[in-house]
């Protein structure tokens, strides 16, 4: 995997944070260097590499478990569920909610 360019990163972010996305964490990922195969399996459903254990969230291994906040959800409580939950095989450097 090529270096991070910190640049590239934060103008992908500012670009993410500023239009209301339905695909923000694949955009995220994308940012992150993650491949694009990588992505457009998870954008496919593929369960060899979305090892989440909901139907809306996104788990890759090692690197982050993404689940997205219902409106009215209290964000601390959605974690607490998710640090509860058996993520083994998942193992995320990194959560978002």
């Amino acid at each position: 995997m090529a270096a991070l360019n910190q640049a590239r990163i934060i103008t992908a972010l500012e670009k993410i944070v500023t239009e209301a996305r339905e695909d923000f964490i694949f955009s995220f990922l994308l940012a992150y260097g993650t491949p694009r195969a990588t992505v457009k399996r998870l954008q496919m459903g593929d369960k060899q590499r979305n090892l989440a254990q909901a139907a809306s969230d996104i788990g890759v291994a090692q690197k982050i478990y993404f689940r997205p906040l219902k409106k009215g959800e209290d964000p601390q409580d959605t974690l607490t569920s998710l640090l509860a939950l058996p993520l083994k095989k998942c193992s995320p450097k990194f959560g978002q909610v």
